[in-house]
Order: structure tokens, then sequence, then C-alpha cells
């Protein structure tokens, strides 16, 4: 009896970690072109939501989206918008969050200017 329960509970471990893997490597990315474009539209003063933070670097940049899209989406939801893609464009951060590929739609994008920290924009343009 016992050894029937450790080898069901090892099949649903593994069918949980394929389950992960399958949603995971599915993604679609937005290469820098398109990111430039996003830069350009965000930035004709279009929209703007200010904040105080300081970014120094990438790691940090990746930081804040990830804290922002946990407290926006709850720290599960977020988990299934990684991996970001990240470039730096005209002084600004520029961070989208990956969807699946089936999905119509962009995943959030975040905008931070790299020497002041403001939040140019957070959310969706479409």
């Amino acid at each position: 009896m016992k050894k029937s329960k450790k080898i069901l509970l090892a099949s649903i471990l593994i069918l949980l970690v394929c389950i992960i893997f399958l949603i995971r490597g599915n993604r679609s990315h937005l290469d820098e072109e398109h990111a430039q474009f996003y830069v350009n539209l965000i930035t004709s003063d279009m929209y703007v939501i200010e904040a105080s933070d300081t970014i120094i670097d990438r790691k940090i940049a990746l930081s804040i989206a990830n804290k922002l899209l946990s407290k926006k989406t709850g720290k599960w939801n977020s988990f299934f918008y990684k991996p970001f893609d990240i470039y730096l464009i005209n002084d600004y951060w520029f961070i989208h969050c990956t969807v699946p590929k089936n999905m119509t739609d962009y995943g959030p994008m975040l905008l931070i200017n790299c020497k002041t920290g403001e939040i140019k924009f957070w959310g969706r343009i479409w």
C-alpha cells in the first residue's frame, strides 16, 4: 500500500513539472525593433505615470518589473509572464512580459527612465 502511494505521488510530481515546462516553453518575445516602436510611442507624452525609483542597471530594472507585476497580478500569476524581454533604448529600460504564442495580445510592458527611475508606462498598449 505504501509503495503504490509513493508511485502515485511521484507520478503526480512528474506530471506537474512537465506541465510547468510546457507552459513556460512556448513564449512570444518582442525583438528590439518592436521594442523601439513601443518606446517611441510611449515617450510621445501620451502615457505618463510618475514614480521615484532610481534605476542603476538591468538587474534592478528586472527586480522592479517583477515586484510591480507581482503586485498587479499576484505572485503566482507573475510566474507565467517570465522570462522578461528587456532592452535599453533612448535612456529607457523597456521591459516586456512574455505571454504564450497562442494569445492574441502582447503582455504587459514597463518603461523606466534609467537615469531618473521614473516609471513612464506600466500596462498594455492595446
